[in-house]
């Protein structure tokens, strides 16, 4: 797997470049200067918050994976071998679903909207995992379509928040981030789960997804005050703002308004025709 992804990462490089090259992409067209400290502590208070959610959400989300099939097997019973085929299910549901997202996200926009629910239905997935021995693949499915929802509209909006030039430095600090919470994250679930069992794991997990909705809204405030509904827009509306005015309606006037200034011209025109007779 790890040669497959330096294959791509090659094959990925030489397309990059030839598509620069046709000018079909703008990076090629981006000024590229020294990134500074200053400009790290100009980002908005936005993106700040959606760190937060980053973290909160992928602590919820690894952290449950990292423990799942051990979960299972305690719980339901199942084998080594099926609990960790039943655990790839929410990969296995993030797959398709992820450009499905991805373009219905592009279409219609309310990114915001769309976060907010991906992230608050990991609530009630963590407390039916922990209170309850329903059959797990159904919550399973909807933590995956979550996963992909996320991954589609989180990522996005962290890029739209920072300018163009600092948007590698935005993504190093998000990753370091939501790194900084997974790893505290597990030395928590591994305390809890040798002091208590996997009920108070999931209720720690639902917690995180409780702050991750938390932070959800705290951020469609910001981006209604600051941003103006940048990533909440309808994008059908985010393309009538952006598109130019008509050249002419039918009460343009044919000819233009020359007011009253015409009265004067008329004027000085027959003064002029008198003085030549």
């Amino acid at each position: 797997m790890t040669l497959l992804s330096l294959i791509s990462a090659v094959f990925l490089f030489f397309v990059d470049r030839d598509t620069e090259r046709k000018g079909k992409i703008q990076s090629a067209n981006r000024r590229s200067r020294q990134i500074k400290w200053r400009d790290v502590l100009q980002f908005p208070a936005i993106f700040w918050v959606i760190c937060l959610i980053c973290s909160f959400y992928y602590i919820n989300v690894f952290a449950m994976m990292a423990v799942l099939p051990d979960f299972l097997q305690e719980r339901n019973g199942y084998s080594p071998q099926t609990a960790s085929m039943i655990s790839s299910t929410v990969y296995f549901c993030a797959i398709p679903c992820v450009p499905f997202f991805g373009r219905i996200t592009d279409y219609l926009g309310y990114r915001l909207h769309a976060l907010l629910i991906a992230v608050a239905v990991m609530i009630p997935f963590d407390i039916a995992l922990g209170y309850t021995s329903w059959n797990p693949i159904p919550f399973l499915v909807i933590c995956g379509a979550s996963y992909s929802m996320v991954a589609s509209t989180l990522w996005p909006s962290l890029c739209l928040v920072v300018r163009d030039e600092t948007m590698g430095s935005a993504n190093g600090i998000a990753t370091s981030i939501q790194m900084i919470g997974i790893g505290c994250s597990n030395l928590i679930v591994g305390a809890l789960r040798d002091h208590f069992t996997y009920t108070q794991v999931m209720l720690y997990l639902a917690c995180c997804a409780t702050m991750a909705t938390l932070m959800t809204v705290v951020c469609q405030f910001l981006d209604y005050k600051q941003q103006n509904c940048f990533l909440n827009v309808y994008v059908a509306m985010k393309k009538k703002a952006a598109a130019p005015a008509p050249s002419g309606t039918e009460k343009t006037p044919l000819l233009p308004d020359q007011g009253p200034e015409t009265g004067v011209i008329n004027e000085n025109k027959e003064t002029e025709d008198s003085k030549q007779e």
